[in-house]
């Protein structure tokens, strides 16, 4: 028995690489790739989106990395600045400041200082790049600069002038200073603060007006408190702080916010200023001689005066009523410190004749300071000592020799003070220092140096009142003569009537 001839099947189309064609078989009936036209024809393969001939030419295999392929065609490449889409059918442009690469999925940022041009990431602009950055830096430091300090020379003068009208302070001061400065850009916490300190400064700092002494405005309340018609500045204190009713007990002290402030504080703000002249002096002079010195001293002023007064500026309420400090707390720091800002002293000696001023230890301690750091220092008496000086000069060397040797007796060893925590305080520092035959002797030097002042005075005062009276003398001669010449009809010039002169006389 024959077997059957084994089946003859029609061979497929064959893909072929080279020329992207198919080659159609005889024994096939058409070729299901053929279009109509003769010879060989282009193939598109069946293969789904995304996919593309394998290696075999026959299976569709996933493009790969960095290509895509739409439906029925070969995988490709992303065309520069865009990447395949996850089924890889089509590809996504990169989003901006983004590049993509050859054979890479996805896009890639390009981060400063690097530069997207032409999908590429580049650097050749950073040198240029660096520079403008730096000139941009400096100039706007330069500008930021310029601003702050132009912003705080403007925020220095307000507060300038908050510091100047404080010492007259109305209700709406701070509430315009304070709008205006946060406009320019201080914060209204820092504004209080600034203000808070001005404050304490002011206070450290207030002197006593000379019309405020010398006005019938403290006399009043001195002799009303002390009930004494010229009342000693040591009567005012236990009138003023040591009684039922102390000054400044209800009033807050700027300088550390407690109740109960200095005198300076409490007098009307119009009479308080910068320190202008240190006041030498003790507590043991009366009202009256403090004064009439005051009065002979203001002769001579030249402009506005306000002294560091101890009894006003130190807050007398916290060393007497509460005992809490003393005169001479930080007496090396404050006092000479306070001196050498002030620039002047006013020196106040009751008589030339066994001083009250050179027997108290703090008096004679400050003017040692004022000589040391020299410190201009100008004496004054009441009138009534002044006279008395002036008339003991007058009797020659002999009086003059009496000034002298009651100046000179300076004894600091044995000179007191009210408190004697203050007395230690400062003997032991002329003691731990120079010494007191060191102090006694500048001080006779200073004493002297200034009675000799005195002297020379006098003496051109004398000399110029006896100028005037020969003036007057011959001016008294003159005018006979010219009488008797206008009763004869004639003049040195020979130009009025003895009837002008007459009547001009």
């Amino acid at each position: 028995m024959q077997l059957p001839r084994r089946a003859v099947l029609p061979r497929l189309p064959k893909w072929d690489r080279a020329t992207q064609s198919c080659r159609r078989l005889e024994s096939v009936g058409r070729s299901i790739c053929h279009d109509g036209m003769s010879g060989t024809v282009k193939l598109k393969p069946p293969c789904q989106p995304g996919r593309g001939p394998g290696r075999n030419n026959l299976m569709c295999e996933r493009c790969d990395v960095g290509k895509f392929a739409p439906a029925q065609s070969f995988c490709q490449e992303c065309p520069e600045g865009s990447t395949p889409s996850e089924e890889r059918s089509t590809c996504e442009e990169c989003l901006g400041s983004h590049y993509s690469m050859s054979g890479v999925d996805g896009c890639f940022p390009c981060n400063l200082p690097l530069v997207l041009v032409d999908n590429k990431c580049v650097w050749w602009h950073l040198p240029l790049l660096v520079l403008g950055l730096v000139a941009l830096g400096v100039g706007g430091r330069l500008a930021f600069s310029w601003n702050s300090s132009r912003k705080a020379r403007k925020i220095e003068r307000t507060l300038e002038e908050v510091y100047a009208q404080l010492w007259d302070e109305q209700p709406d001061t701070l509430t315009a200073y304070s709008k205006k400065l946060s406009r320019l850009g201080l914060q209204k916490a820092k504004f209080e603060q600034s203000v808070s300190a001005m404050r304490v400064r002011q206070s450290q700092r207030a002197g006593v007006s000379i019309q405020y002494l010398l006005s019938a405005d403290f006399a009043q309340v001195a002799t009303q408190r002390t009930g004494k018609n010229d009342p000693t500045f040591i009567d005012m204190k236990t009138a003023f702080w040591l009684s039922e009713d102390p000054i400044g007990r209800d009033m807050v002290c700027p300088r550390d916010g407690r109740a109960g402030c200095a005198l300076v504080d409490w007098i009307p703000r119009c009479e308080r200023r910068e320190q202008t002249h240190f006041m030498s002096w003790t507590w043991k002079y009366s009202l009256h001689e403090v004064q009439s010195a005051l009065e002979m001293f203001q002769q001579s002023l030249v402009g506005s005066c306000y002294f560091f007064m101890c009894f006003f500026t130190n807050n007398q309420y916290r060393i007497l009523v509460e005992e809490s400090s003393t005169g001479s707390d930080n007496l090396e720091e404050v006092f000479e410190s306070n001196l050498k800002r002030i620039g002047k002293m006013v020196a106040i000696l009751d008589t030339w004749h066994q001083p009250v001023y050179l027997t108290r230890i703090w008096t004679v301690y400050e003017q040692f300071v004022a000589s040391t750091i020299e410190i201009e220092v100008q004496f004054v008496m009441p009138s009534a000592a002044a006279d008395h000086l002036q008339r003991q000069i007058a009797k020659g060397s002999k009086g003059i020799d009496e000034v002298i040797e009651s100046l000179s007796q300076v004894d600091s060893e044995e000179a007191k003070a009210w408190k004697m925590e203050d007395e230690t305080k400062v003997k032991s520092l002329i003691e731990d220092t120079v010494g007191f035959d060191h102090v006694d002797m500048h001080v006779r030097t200073v004493m002297i140096t200034w009675i000799g002042s005195v002297v020379e005075q006098t003496c051109r005062e004398l000399l110029d009142i006896a100028r005037s009276k020969k003036v007057r003398k011959k001016d008294r001669r003159r005018d006979c003569r010219g009488y008797q010449t206008a009763a004869s009809g004639f003049l040195c010039d020979g130009q009025a009537s003895p009837a002008e002169l007459i009547s001009s006389l």
